[in-house]
């Protein structure tokens, strides 16, 4: 694969940098909440507890629009339209700039705000609030505005180069999307609008990167890449299980005629497919005669975690489908399917224990719920296990510009 251009390549290693790092954060919050909830009764205080959910708040914002766009939608977009340089960089940059100043504004907010955010923990455990601090609004709307912005510079890469139709339209498609999940972000950021908008055209662009990095270059693999996106836009507005599995079928086939074995397959074929066919099924339960009961339960927290796998199994294959460096296939390969396991065991365990009543935002629990946690908890243990392989497959991996690729006809 030809080296991208090197604003992008830099802006690239940056937010993903970031982005790993505020992960990695989001995730230890995660993980001891896990641990809080392995037994009931409280070990720590309504406070500490409600700051470990702010914490555990930046795992989606480190993978959410703005991240996927500064950190891939370079990669792929400059890939799709051929560009081998990028009109005012500086841009670039200052979308990063503006992510950065969000995330501080969301860790200062979970470090200072003592009162509760309204979203974390239910009575009785909840803290009292007498209005919304300044840093609570700032964080998120910072973070869309980033969002908005890459989609602005990425709108100009795109009308810079005029490369194949086809692929100039699945690039206008993807920052289409992009842009109206920056803005509908920002409104919801102030209240106006709920968050399931902003999230719904995040999945659109977080599914149409994944179903780039799992398709070939060939014509046919384009147009199959382009009515995924699209199908992956009615599901994402309309979450019908038969769509969800219309996709999964759709990932496979991309998979099958751009070759099988490359890491990035392993993380659409064993990850976004079961994670959107497992979403599907469950937006059945919340969508039924049955909703009211199941939203306030661990139910609803495994269906948010379904989408969240969606997109972080998006990104991992966009990174390993367009870096420049090459992982170790194998041990990629290994690490995408334990991974993949622990995910779903842990969501899993979260949907039966919210079918049986588990309500979420709570600290304590009847005992009869035990087994459901601590088997959670054991999935959370094998993601773990996952994530090491993956960052071993790193750490093994040889530099890109040794490996000689094949232009496909009609790239530019």
């Amino acid at each position: 694969m030809e080296r991208p251009p090197a604003t992008a390549r830099h802006i690239a290693i940056a937010q993903l940098a970031g982005a790993v790092l505020v992960a990695v954060i989001g995730m230890i919050g995660g993980v001891l909440m896990q641990v809080e909830l392995a037994a009931p009764g409280p070990k720590w205080s309504a406070q500490f507890y409600t700051r470990l959910l702010t914490f555990h708040g930046l795992t989606p914002l480190a993978i959410g629009a703005a991240s996927l766009a500064g950190g891939l939608g370079y990669l792929a977009i400059c890939r799709l339209v051929g560009a081998r340089r990028i009109p005012a960089p500086a841009l670039a940059w200052v979308a990063f700039a503006v992510w950065v100043i969000g995330i501080a504004c969301w860790v200062g907010a979970a470090i200072f705000v003592t009162t509760d955010t309204g979203w974390e923990l239910y009575t009785p455990y909840s803290l009292a609030s007498s209005g919304k601090p300044l840093l609570l609004y700032a964080g998120p709307l910072a973070i869309a505005a980033s969002a908005t912005l890459y989609a602005i510079h990425l709108a100009l890469v795109v009308l810079a180069h005029r490369g194949p139709t086809l692929q100039v339209a699945i690039a206008a498609v993807l920052v289409i999307a992009l842009g109206a999940a920056g803005v509908a972000g920002m409104v919801a950021a102030l209240e106006v609008l709920q968050p399931q908008y902003p999230n719904t055209f995040t999945l659109v662009f977080a599914l149409g990167l994944a179903s780039l990095a799992v398709s070939g270059d060939r014509k046919a693999s384009r147009v199959v890449t382009l009515i995924a996106i699209a199908v992956s836009l009615v599901w994402a507005i309309h979450p019908h299980v038969v769509l969800a599995f219309v996709i999964a079928g759709l990932w496979i086939a991309l998979a099958i005629m751009g070759g099988f074995s490359r890491p990035a397959v392993a993380f659409v074929v064993f990850g976004c497919s079961p994670a959107i066919a497992l979403h599907g099924l469950a937006s059945g339960f919340l969508t039924g005669s049955t909703e009211l009961y199941l939203f306030d339960t661990h139910f609803a927290v495994g269906t948010y975690h379904l989408q969240m796998a969606l997109v972080g199994f998006a990104a991992l294959a966009g990174l390993h489908a367009w870096s420049v460096r090459r992982p170790h296939s194998i041990v990629a390969w290994i690490g995408a399917v334990v991974g993949s396991a622990g995910l779903f065991l842990h969501v899993y365990s979260s949907l039966v224990v919210g079918g049986a009543g588990m309500p979420r935002r709570y600290w304590d629990y009847d005992p009869m719920y035990t087994s459901g946690h601590m088997v959670s908890l054991w999935g959370i243990g094998v993601l773990l296990a996952g994530a090491v392989l993956i960052a071993i497959a790193w750490f093994a991996a040889s530099d890109g510009r040794s490996v000689v690729t094949v232009k496909a006809t009609g790239s530019r």
